[in-house]
């Protein structure tokens, strides 16, 4: 079963050319950075670790970043936020100029594009792929684990509470579906706001996934 995000973002996807996941361990794929995959966009759905990233880096807060470049995608009933799109291209905020002004805390979507990290079980993972149709291709083909590692060191470093991340999530979606407006509210500025970004990312974020089930889950 895939976890809760990666079901979300890949079902979402509206980027022109986007075909169903395929579970891949290698690839000949190098990116370009044309831009193509910034625009059409309706799917890039954050986590908290990428509300974190993006606001550190912008030197805001997280509920500031949330306000300012963020939308509320309502995923069933869980208060799902992504990353404001303009234009009649449905282009990415943060994409101006033909760059990417948010490129080295850009998203795990993105970092990862144009591949998903797929949960198969508690001990193993896969990767999915969106095709690019912009490809040029590598003379040798890598692991897909190694052309992600490439595209961004993150990927390493977070890995973990990227998981412990998604399986939180799934339990607070279950949960979410009879919430009220006002406690839905609670959860959003749990998840994506109540952060200070001068202070160690993880421990904040496993105390606020927590304090939403103990508070939630528990009641």
């Amino acid at each position: 079963m895939l976890s809760y995000v990666i079901i979300s973002l890949c079902k979402s996807s509206n980027m022109k050319g986007a075909e169903p996941m395929l579970r891949v361990k290698e690839t000949d794929f190098m990116c370009q950075r044309c831009g193509k995959c910034c625009k059409h966009r309706g799917d890039l759905h954050l986590t908290p670790i990428d509300v974190f990233q993006i606001s550190k880096f912008l030197g805001i807060t997280c509920e500031e970043m949330v306000r300012k470049y963020t939308r509320l995608s309502h995923i069933h009933n869980f208060p799902q936020i992504a990353l404001d799109v303009v234009g009649s291209q449905d282009v990415c905020i943060f994409y101006k100029r033909q760059e990417c002004l948010i490129y080295p805390a850009r998203p795990a979507h993105c970092y990862t594009f144009p591949f998903v990290i797929c949960k198969d079980s508690e001990e193993t993972q896969s990767f999915g792929t969106q095709l690019c149709d912009s490809r040029v291709k590598r003379q040798e083909r890598i692991l897909v684990k190694q052309y992600i590692q490439d595209s961004s060191e993150r990927y390493e470093a977070e890995k973990e509470l990227f998981r412990y991340v998604v399986d939180m999530l799934n339990i607070i979606d279950s949960i979410c579906q009879d919430m009220n407006k006002c406690d839905l509210d609670q959860v959003k500025k749990l998840i994506y706001c109540d952060y200070n970004t001068e202070e160690e990312m993880e421990p904040q974020i496993r105390r606020n996934m927590e304090e939403i089930f103990c508070r939630f889950a528990l009641s």
